[in-house]
Formats: structure tokens, C-alpha cells, sequence
């Protein structure tokens, strides 16, 4: 087990002390912040895709908050209408299986909602990030099929 630092050896409480190199972990606790604390791998099931997954969570706890930034949230099942009501609108124009569909927004709600529409529209998203180079875009957005 990872001992607890005293007050005088965190930096929280002591800014200009230097945080402990991972050269000073005992063998315990390298194993324990590399190893034990890493292990997040998990059983799910394979014949189901994520948005689907995804409604499964919604039917079991619609009320538990879903996705938060900053001040904003949305519960499971807010996050879910949102997403449906998108992916009816882009089904709509025409998206389904292999029509890439592109997100073109900061990190924010908005974006997960995307994400989550698209797929459940039967699409596949294709992230563009304001931050390249144009010429960048330009062939991303040429990747696009509708």
C-alpha cells in the first residue's frame, strides 16, 4: 500500500517541496501506481455496439448524471433525447452505415452529444479539430460523404 504523505512532505501544503520521483517509491508502491492502479480493463459485451451499451445504462439509471463540464451536466437520460433527437435529424439527410459524418466543435456537452448521435444515426464520426491546418480540414471534410 501507497503510505501517506505527512503535511510537511505534501506539496500541497508546502508548494516549493518537490513532489516525490518515482526513483524514491518502494517496490510496493510502484507496483501499486504502475501495476494495480492501471488494471482498468473490463468485461463488456462484444455482440453490442457502444450506443447501444449506452441505452442499457440509460434504462438502468436515467436520473444518474451522465457527462459534466464545468457547470453544465446532463443525466443519462437527457444525454439520450438529445442524442436521438440528432440522430433522427441526420438520418434524415441521409446517414447510415459508412457515411461519415464530421465534428467540427470544442470539448464541450455538445460534442458527446455528437459523438452519441451520429452513432446512433448508424454513422461513423470523423473529429476535425479547429486547430489543424486548413489543408487538413480540407481533406477530412473531403472524407465526408454527405
Amino acid at each position: 500500500m501507497v503510505a501517506p504523505l505527512n503535511k510537511s512532505e505534501n506539496s500541497a501544503f508546502n508548494p516549493e517541496q518537490q513532489l516525490r520521483s518515482e526513483e524514491n517509491l518502494t517496490d510496493a508502491e510502484r507496483h501499486k501506481l504502475l501495476v494495480e492502479w492501471n488494471n482498468t480493463t473490463r468485461e463488456y459485451p462484444h455482440d453490442r455496439c457502444i450506443h447501444q451499451l449506452f441505452e442499457e445504462q440509460v434504462k438502468r439509471t436515467p436520473d444518474a448524471v451522465a457527462v459534466v463540464l464545468e457547470e453544465q451536466q446532463l443525466t443519462y437520460l437527457e444525454l439520450n433525447a438529445r442524442a436521438n433527437q440528432l440522430a433522427h435529424y441526420l438520418q434524415g439527410l441521409g446517414v447510415g452505415p459508412e457515411v461519415l459524418v464530421g465534428i467540427c466543435v470544442e470539448r464541450s456537452i455538445e460534442m458527446i452529444v455528437g459523438v452519441l448521435g451520429v452513432l446512433k444515426a448508424g454513422g461513423a464520426y470523423v473529429p476535425i479539430d479547429r486547430s489543424y491546418p486548413s489543408k487538413r480540414i480540407a481533406y477530412r471534410t473531403h472524407l465526408i460523404s454527405f
